[in-house]
Formats: structure tokens, sequence, C-alpha cells
């Protein structure tokens, strides 16, 4: 399975949910915020798995957008949906269908700010960040590394 690290935001974010084994540690937080937080990472994998760009977008911060469309110069590629749609244009049945199936394993909630490791198929990744602001929760993208914070199985982001 690609790596969710190298597929931008996109696909899982370009699959990027971040997959840690961590026994499921839900403390922490608000059950309301988790649910919704688990809500927003599996329908973004959901997204990215159907190829939608524009949907899968709508799930991340506008750092994290705009950093998936500065990816898109090299993909001769225009904004964050179509940025997205080229690709998870290579991802392959199998992949998708991991990332339709991922799993959150666990949810840490620190105010506005949240981690989840996700589980996709065999593979885990890094923790991911996602981030509340007007009331709802938005990957964002990790501000060390420039990568999407929210990663699935192995497909990883810009």
């Amino acid at each position: 399975m690609p790596q969710l690290r190298t597929l931008p935001i996109a696909l899982l974010a370009t699959a990027s949910l971040g997959v840690a084994a961590c026994g499921g540690d839900d403390s922490g937080g608000g059950g309301d915020d988790q649910s919704q937080i688990r809500d927003v990472v599996t329908n973004y994998a959901a997204a990215i798995a159907d190829k939608d760009g524009d949907k899968a977008c709508g799930f991340l911060t506008e750092s994290a957008r705009k950093q998936v469309e500065a990816a898109g110069e090299a993909l001769d590629a225009d904004g964050c949906g179509e940025v997205m749609e080229k690709v998870t244009a290579e991802a392959s049945d199998e992949d998708r269908q991991d990332l339709k199936d991922a799993e959150v394993v666990s949810v840490k909630v620190d105010g506005d700010h949240a981690t989840v490791q996700v589980k996709a198929g065999e593979d885990t990744g890094d923790p991911s960040t996602l981030i509340k602001g007007d009331g709802e929760w938005r990957i964002d993208v990790d501000q060390d590394s420039g990568t999407s914070t929210a990663q699935s199985g192995t497909a990883t982001s810009p």
C-alpha cells in the first residue's frame, strides 16, 4: 500500500490518516468531540477512497488546503480538489478499500486540538492532528514537517 505520507493530504489526505497502534486510549476529551473527530477522519478517508477531491478538501483546515494546492503546481493541477483527485487516481482498489474501512484506534482531545491514530488495512500511521475552529473539527498540517496530520494506513499527504 502506498505511504500515506507520500500521497498529498489528499489521498487520505492522500491518505494521511495517521495511524499508530496505541491500544485505543480515548481519554482526554469529551465524547461529543471524539465522535465528531472520528466522523471527520472516517469521512475524509471515504472521500479520498471515492476519489472525491472537493469533499476531501472540505475536511481540511485552510493551511492544509493551501499546502495541497501548493503541491498542485508539480502535478499540473489547479485547486485542492483537483490535486486530491490526481493523487488518488493512482491508488489501487485495495488501497481505496482499506481507506473506506479505516479505523480510528485512539483519539486524544486537548482543548481545540486533537490527536488521532488510524489503522487502514494492515498498516498504521503516525498520529494526525485535528483543530477545532468555528465549532468544527478539521484535519491540519504538521507544522514541523509540512505534511498533513491525518494519516491512515500507508498513504500520506503533502
